[in-house]
């Protein structure tokens, strides 16, 4: 899999929508120019926009000229990527024999470059660029080849179509591929597949060809989530796609199996971390602070962190560090008008905290940054200056922290109000962000209260005030967290909830249905709740009267349930029968074809002698010829595995059957 860190695709949408657009591959050295006025123009305003007291952008760069006192730097071996025409570099990649790949482009052509441990070049390929292609980033594949992704456009002037290169080991072009379809198709992932193919994906499309470049299938996120950043394979050869918005699963034929959303992260930096969450990183922006949040795969946050980085620079791609922490490549926001200001990385933990900065290079966009062991680091950057372009240049540094004594701790809690039960956790912030020694000791003033352990969580055992202090092992500096601990509400001790049917629930259109609720609490006692629960009907063959009252309005199957506490119920069904006599059952499709782990849906009417319609894949009973094939479930199919069966519905003493085929 590509790592979409090294060389993030906001950095590609951006190079590719501000430079292609106007046909950058066509465009003179002059028109170039003319659009590094408009964005420097546009930073002019930006940066005014940004709270500088006399608009001047060039005010900020007083500050941050300096290398940062947390770290030292030193610069190993550093290239240039000088060619006929200026070259932005693209992408680094580590290959197999510890040695790298770079990809290096200009208007006029795309160098895939093979570079030693000291930055000598091995060999290097050179691609004539034609139909305003580009490529962006390259993965090694199981022949000792690359395959190397981009962007072309022949779909015409509003779109970009997915632009690929396979090659041998020495980079010679074997074949390459254009996919067009309608939009914008900057790629940004892309994963050699376990049938020796490739899933491809970006910013509005994915992609699976095989192994010699033919489309197998397409398909589009949906609508809610775009900007496919990373490529998770999981298992029966389905993958996890991570987008900016969520997140979703496609089965092996591309066939969306799940989905989630995760609200405020469409402009975010995403990360696969070790331990199989997602962190979305969120700079700040418009005069909000920046956030990260961790995900899990069903897209719930478990955490969200406030990011703090110098005001000077702005972030342009975010890493993980081998260590579990992230860094995050900065340029200066005045580096387009001072061609000598350096730009920056940031080594942060999960607690939003700075661990330590060092500046590296220069650059007005920082498009590579690759952790290798023992604190080196491969750093590149590209340039556009205000009169002049410079070219890219990639660098090999070591970054060592200097530590500090601890100076205090902090806590990302000083009071908190808890119920009994609730656990939490506190986080410990060490002073400075490079101490030498961050070792704290967690103690709780009433542990029958509140206990803790010693990696700040706590848990409220009963009610009462407690007093929880962290202390560092250097210094014995301290920080205390007053916790009041209260009791439940006796709707909060409930341990189960029943429904109890006090009226037949098989009936005729415009009868009344009724329920009531009981309650069981932790002492034991039991408490009608009927009054007091949520209730809820499946579709609107039910309409509510109040709680626990229900009208049948139509024909069909309905479910009830009600919510109390922390318990939902399961649906108690309802059925709705009519005394016309039936005339005709139809069911839908006639045949149906599922991928493995895919679903359908069958549709079965009922037609009765005075001309009623009414579906009722509520009312009949299912059943699968075969459920290790395909199961049934009122009409709702669930593929199990290749092969055939026939799935029979029946309603009074009529049956109708489908035969289901599936495929892998």
């Amino acid at each position: 899999m590509a790592n979409f860190s090294l060389c993030h695709f906001i950095e590609k949408w951006q190079f590719h929508h501000l430079c292609n657009r106007g046909g950058f591959f066509d465009m003179s050295k002059w028109v170039v120019r003319l659009c590094t006025v408009w964005v420097l123009i546009m930073s002019l305003i930006w940066n005014q926009g940004m709270g500088y007291a006399d608009g001047s952008a060039a005010k900020a760069a007083v500050s941050s000229t300096a290398q940062p006192d947390a770290s030292e730097v030193e610069t190993k071996w550093e290239m240039s990527f000088a060619t006929e025409a200026p070259d932005d570099l693209m992408s680094v990649q580590q290959t197999g024999d510890n040695e790298f790949v770079a990809i290096a482009r200009s208007y006029l052509d795309t160098r895939f470059i093979k570079l030693d441990q000291n930055g000598k070049i091995q060999w290097e390929q050179i691609y004539t660029n034609k139909e305003q292609q580009g490529v962006y980033d390259v993965i090694p594949t199981k022949d000792n080849g690359y395959l190397l992704y981009g962007s072309a456009r022949i779909s015409g002037e509003n779109g970009t179509d997915l632009y690929v290169i396979k090659t041998d080991s020495l980079g010679e072009k074997q074949w390459e591929q254009t996919y067009a379809d309608q939009g914008n198709d900057s790629p940004s992932d892309a994963l050699q597949t376990s049938d020796g193919g490739y899933l491809i994906t970006g910013f509005g499309l994915v992609v699976k060809i095989d192994s010699k470049g033919t489309l197998q299938w397409k398909l589009r996120p949906p609508k809610a989530l775009s900007s496919v950043v990373n490529i998770v394979p999981k298992p029966y050869n389905s993958y996890l796609l991570v987008a900016q918005g969520g997140m979703f699963t496609v089965n092996s034929k591309g066939k969306i199996i799940s989905q989630a959303l995760i609200p405020n992260t469409y402009d975010s930096h995403v990360l696969t971390m070790k331990n199989g969450k997602y962190l979305y990183v969120n700079f700040a922006r418009f005069k909000e602070p920046g956030t990260m949040m961790l995900a899990n795969e069903l897209g719930e946050v478990e955490w969200k962190q406030v990011l703090k980085l110098t005001a000077d620079y702005e972030a342009d791609l975010v890493v993980p560090s081998a260590d579990g922490n992230i860094l995050i490549g900065q340029h200066h926001n005045n580096s387009v008008y001072d061609k000598s200001l350096p730009m920056r990385i940031t080594k942060m933990d999960l607690t939003g905290t700075v661990l330590w900065e060092a500046n590296v290079g220069k650059g007005h966009r920082f498009t590579c940054l690759l952790p290798l062991a023992d604190d080196n680091f491969l750093t590149g950057g590209r340039y556009q200056g205000w009169d002049t372009e410079m070219d890219a240049t990639l660098s090999a540094v070591h970054i060592e922290a200097t530590p500090d004594p601890v100076e205090g701790v902090t806590l990302s809690q000083t009071s908190l109000q808890m119920k009994i039960k609730d656990k939490t956790q506190l986080i410990a912030v060490v002073m400075p962000s490079n101490a030498l020694n961050k070792k704290v000791t967690w103690s709780s003033s009433n542990p029958k209260v509140v206990k803790v352990d010693q990696d700040g969580r706590i848990e409220a055992l009963k009610e009462g005030t407690a007093r929880i202090t962290v202390k560092t092992v250097d210094k014995n500096k301290t920080a205390i967290c007053e916790i009041r601990v209260r009791k439940l509400t006796k709707e909060e001790t409930v341990t189960d909830v029943k429904i109890e049917a006090l009226t037949p629930t098989s009936v005729k259109k415009g009868e009344i249905v009724r329920f009531r609720a009981i309650a069981t609490f932790e002492n034991g006692t039991t408490e009608d709740v009927t009054e007091l629960a949520n209730w809820f009907v499946s579709n609107s063959m039910l309409v509510k009267l109040e709680p626990g009252v229900f009208k049948a309005e139509r024909i069909g199957g309905s479910g009830v349930s009600a919510f109390y506490g922390k318990h939902s119920l399961s649906a108690v069904p309802v059925k709705i029968e009519t005394d016309q006599p039936l005339k005709e059952l139809i069911i839908s499709p006639s045949n149906l074809t599922l991928y493995k782990e895919d679903w359908g849906f069958l549709n079965l009417t009922a037609v009765y002698e005075d001309g009623t319609k009414a579906a009722v894949h509520g009312l009949a009973d299912w059943k699968s010829s075969n459920p290790k094939i395909v199961t049934v479930d009122l009409g709702f199919l669930t593929g199990m595995a290749k092969g055939k069966a026939v799935i029979t519905a029946t309603y009074r003493g009529v049956s109708k059957q489908v035969q289901v085929t599936l495929i892998e």
